[in-house]
């Protein structure tokens, strides 16, 4: 069946599901699965992660738009919070329970839905030269990072997005 629109239309998914993310330390080992805060050598890594993009091109124009999806996890998997059943009877016991410590009253970090979109046009396009215009736009509408504080920013900058909308523009050229 033919399209009643000109060009192609390319879909691509891709999904990482993380099993388990053992980490050992000289007391035990800690499965870092479904954190997505910390830092450093406590930083864990989603349950999964979707990253989805559709591209059009039609002779000199060429379009993208990309969804990228982290789901909610947990600050630290080693904290106790108030969705484990255990916290509140540790928090009733006080700091007469040995693991009083390891409580924390939040210890979620939300999920981040990022869009990002770019445009391209050859202007000119031949064997032996190419000139393009293009323009990229960034966390398209301008999501905030969900709060998970480390030693340096409010959030965890290898599975979100710290800085915001950004715009790029430019021409690329061969001669």
């Amino acid at each position: 069946m033919k399209s009643p629109i000109p060009g192609t239309l390319t879909f691509r998914g891709l999904a990482t599901v993380n099993k388990k993310l053992a980490t050992q330390s000289t007391a035990d080992v800690v499965d870092r699965t479904n954190q997505t805060g910390g830092s450093g050598a406590s930083q864990g890594v989603p349950r999964y992660s979707i990253n989805g993009s559709f591209n059009y091109d039609y002779l000199r124009f060429h379009a993208l738009f990309q969804v990228r999806y982290v789901p909610s996890g947990f600050y630290d998997n080693t904290m106790i919070g108030p969705d484990d059943p255990r916290y509140a009877a540790i928090v009733a016991q006080g700091p007469t329970n040995p693991l009083y410590t390891s409580t924390v009253n939040n210890n979620r970090v939300a999920s981040m839905t990022t869009v990002n979109i770019g445009l391209r046009y050859a202007i000119i396009d031949s064997a032996d030269r190419n000139l393009e215009a293009y323009l990229n736009v960034d966390n398209l509408f301008n999501a905030d990072p969900p709060i998970a504080p480390n030693t340096s920013y409010q959030t965890n900058t290898s599975l979100f997005d710290a800085i915001g909308q950004r715009f790029t523009v430019g021409v690329r050229f061969k001669y």
